[in-house]
């Protein structure tokens, strides 16, 4: 729904910016439709692009922490569709859509993880 919601704006706005500076600059109409449709299709590719490649970020570090770990890892779950690291210090990596988040315990990973 956010996802969607952001889509709408974004397309709205690069129209009506495409607007304004088609009457600013006195541009014909076919100009003015050209800006729109250009800009608009550059705007939604970087709303869809942008989020894939920080997934795609995030799930290199995740296979590269299980890899080289610096404190050896004693398990690994999923908690809300996240993925969470324990290491035997007691610590936790949880992988958010920015790389992954480390943690002094469980408790404070869970309180992030909720947004409490």
């Amino acid at each position: 729904m956010k996802q969607g919601l952001t889509f709408v704006l974004v397309l709205l706005g690069v129209m009506v910016t495409s607007l304004m500076l088609a009457e600013w600059f006195e541009l014909s109409v076919t100009v003015m439709v050209l800006m729109a449709t250009i800009g608009s299709l550059f705007c939604l590719l970087v709303l869809i692009v942008v989020p894939r490649i920080r997934q795609k970020a995030a799930e290199r570090e995740y296979r590269r922490l299980v890899r080289e770990g610096v404190h050896s890892i004693v398990g690994r779950a999923r908690y809300r569709g996240r993925r969470v690291l324990h290491y035997s210090d007691g610590s936790v990596a949880v992988q958010t859509s920015n790389g992954m988040q480390a943690f002094d315990n469980f408790d404070a990973c869970r309180q992030f993880v909720d947004g409490r």
